[in-house]
């Protein structure tokens, strides 16, 4: 719980009748991390001989790799929006499926490739040839468009015995012109634009001269017969013609998926599975008719551990356990409660725990979501976030273990942003008062009493900061290293106690007795003289440095402040937004209506995504804006400029604010409570499991 999981090593002697039935159970059973023996410290090199990988791992390879490349095309991704992808996946049910020998699993993997695999591989192959040709089509129909104004037969475009004939664009005829003259024979130009910006041109010219066009005209390398009109034609026939094509190429795949997807995806899980189990000898020692396997497992699995080798044996097997001699070589396995489970990744962000280390994230956990919340603070944006992370919950998180995780964290900490919020009396900034009238009943705001919030945080922060001192004395005891308990903890139980009330009292905040203030002083040199005996010339960067981490929670008013601070701002300027109404006359209406419309043209082009959508929010609400003053709808505009400026300021902010809470709130834990007690470094435990994707062994 506040450690990781006791690990034990554990080796077993196997016959190697029973290797590939035992081999399969630990792979289901998930319980030991296999360490290659040749690599492991102990001595058995003279005694034993390497392992190998079974004759079948290259062939389940080979094959998976096939089957792979076959699936990838049958089963090409369909782009999904982003948010539809973290809200509404769709869910892929897995294939139940009976457990197989590797034998006839590879048999069913070459017959299914000797199906289909020619097939599918000549279908997707004309598939991107012809891709290929109508991108190649389509540049060419753009040119031959732009030279449709000229009318002349393609053909022309070539370089004869005496003459060279260049057909292009320039986006400077005047300048064209000028490097040319004296130097064609002929060049024929037209415009390609309403704005004349661009021309089409035809140049003729002697072979003998040399051209400089570098910059001003774009050649285009066309062999091509026929007038643009009729050219334009044939390419829009040839276009139509490959895209039937791609149809029934598309068609066929979609039979073949139809028929042998599901067949596919079991054995690209079975090859997979397969493979491992095949390559995992080669970390085994070996003698004459036995396997040994070396490896790690949780003590609480020894029993179950046991009983499993000793049943698939049948008895051929023996099977050992001791408890590790070197901690720094342990992989660690975070042992938490399932609710703690969510908030392992915070503490992986910084560093796992090393085995003989104090597991800090059930420490951590509730600790970062309190602060997120203090930081936050806003009962709406916390509402907001809950709602997120539950929505999140049933739908990625219902696919994904991690994106779980993230929803059940980032539902805590809109949990904890309410709580905060109601405290504190932030719903959306400002706005029961400012809109409503409405003042809500709090415990305490920052904006109005921030010397209350700084105090709690100050004192909060002490408390954190001795919590971490308490986890180090504790890891010193269980090291058995007293005087680091004394030097580097106790010092500081002694100084701050002793330092608080000298300054209480020379300041005159606070009236002790002498005794009390003698006490006091003795207690701040002996402090003092612990942290020299430990830093000698740098406990005076020890000191500051303890009150640098003090002072840094601080940010927990800070983030505070910021957060209701602009939310209030955006309230003001959504008040004033309205009085712009009587500012905007019928011309200046009239423009922006104009810069609407074009924005809406200019969004109707765009293909769908974030910025298409930008465009045409800016077009609907410009348009809106602009009609409403035309119409003389006072309401219309202020619900519109007042909504949009409410709306766009509050999300900023909320964005903004959380990702800043979850940063500082992280910083807190990293750096002034981790700096403490804890280091990290540690290796995970990885054990030898089967990762099915798409299949589930019945029963």
């Amino acid at each position: 719980m506040f450690y990781p999981a006791r690990m034990k090593e554990v080796s077993i002697v196997v016959h190697d009748d029973w290797v590939d039935e035992l081999v399969k159970n630990l792979h289901e059973s998930e319980m030991v991390e296999i360490t290659d023996m040749y690599k492991s410290e102990k001595d058995v090199k003279e005694i034993l001989m390497p392992g190998e990988a079974k004759s079948e791992a290259g062939e389940c390879a080979a094959l998976g790799l096939r089957i792979g490349r076959i699936t990838g095309i049958l089963n090409e991704e369909k782009h999904e929006g982003f948010l539809k992808k973290l809200f509404f996946p769709v869910k892929t049910e897995k294939y139940r499926v009976k457990v197989r020998g590797v034998k006839e699993i590879i048999d069913d993997a070459k017959k299914v490739l000797e199906d289909i695999e020619t097939k599918v591989l000549n279908a997707n192959e004309a598939l991107e040839k012809n891709k290929e040709k109508i991108d190649e089509l389509i540049v060419t129909e753009q040119q031959v468009s732009l030279l449709e104004s000229l009318d002349f037969d393609l053909d022309f475009i070539a370089e004869s015995e005496y003459v060279t004939v260049k057909a292009g664009v320039t986006e400077d005829i005047v300048e064209l012109k000028n490097r040319l003259k004296g130097k064609c024979a002929a060049l024929f130009s037209a415009s390609v634009n309403e704005k004349n910006e661009k021309h089409a041109v035809l140049i003729v010219f002697y072979k003998d001269e040399e051209i400089d066009s570098r910059k001003v005209f774009t050649e285009f390398d066309l062999k091509l017969k026929g007038r643009p009109g009729k050219v334009l034609g044939e390419i829009k026939k040839e276009k139509e013609k490959l895209k039937e094509e791609n149809r029934g190429i598309i068609s066929l795949l979609k039979e073949l998926n139809n028929n042998y997807g599901e067949e596919l995806l079991i054995l690209d899980d079975e090859l997979d599975i397969e493979r491992n189990r095949k390559e995992v000898t080669a970390r085994f020692g070996k003698t004459e008719s036995t396997s040994v396997i070396i490896g790690w497992t949780p003590a609480k699995n020894e029993k179950g551990l046991t009983m499993l080798v000793e049943g698939v044996t049948n008895g051929y097997a023996y099977c050992s356990f001791a408890w590790p001699k070197k901690p720094e070589k342990v992989p660690v396995y975070m042992d938490n409660p399932r609710w703690v489970k969510p908030f392992e990744a915070l503490t992986e962000m910084f560093a796992p725990p090393k085995y003989d280390e104090v597991d800090p994230t059930m420490i951590i956990a509730p600790i970062f979501v309190l602060f997120f919340g203090f930081m936050l603070g806003d009962a709406v944006y916390g509402a907001i976030i809950l709602m997120m992370g539950l929505l999140l919950l049933r739908g990625a998180g219902r696919i994904s273990p991690e994106m779980k995780n993230s929803s059940i964290l980032l539902s805590a900490v809109g949990a904890s942003t309410i709580f905060f919020g109601i405290l504190q009396g932030g719903y959306l900034g400002d706005v029961p008062a400012r809109f409503f009238g409405v003042e809500p009943e709090c415990l305490v705001s920052g904006l109005k009493d921030p010397i209350t919030i700084l105090m709690i945080a100050l004192i909060i922060g002490l408390m954190h900061i001795n919590l971490g001192l308490v986890l180090a004395a504790h890891q010193n005891y269980i090291k058995k290293d007293y005087s680091s308990i004394i030097q580097d903890q106790v010092s500081w139980w002694v100084l701050q106690p002793s330092f608080a009330v000298i300054i209480l009292h020379f300041l005159g905040w606070c009236s002790f007795p002498l005794t009390v203030v003698y006490f006091a002083g003795m207690g701040l040199l002996f402090g003092l003289a612990l942290l020299i005996m430990r830093k000698k010339g740098l406990f005076f960067f020890d000191f500051t440095g303890f009150i640098g981490n003090w002072l840094s929670y601080a940010r927990l008013l800070a983030l505070g402040l910021a957060t209701a601070g602009i939310a209030m701002t955006v309230n003001i300027i959504a008040q004033m937004g309205p009085k712009l109404y009587s500012r905007i006359n019928l011309p200046l209406s009239l423009i922006i209506i104009i810069i609407g419309a074009l924005l809406g043209v200019y969004g109707l082009k765009k293909k769908k995504g974030i910025k298409s959508l930008v465009i045409k929010a800016a077009c609907v609400f410009l348009l809106t804006v602009g009609l409403s003053v035309v119409i003389k709808m006072p309401v219309l505009f202020a619900l519109i400029v007042g909504g949009t400026i409410f709306i766009v300021g509050h999300t900023f902010n909320l964005g903004i604010q959380a990702l800043g809470s979850f940063v500082h709130s992280l910083r807190l834990q990293y750096v002034e409570f981790f700096g403490q007690f804890y280091s990290g470094g540690g290796k995970k435990f990885k054990p030898f499991k089967t990762d099915r994707k798409y299949t589930m062994v019945e029963g």
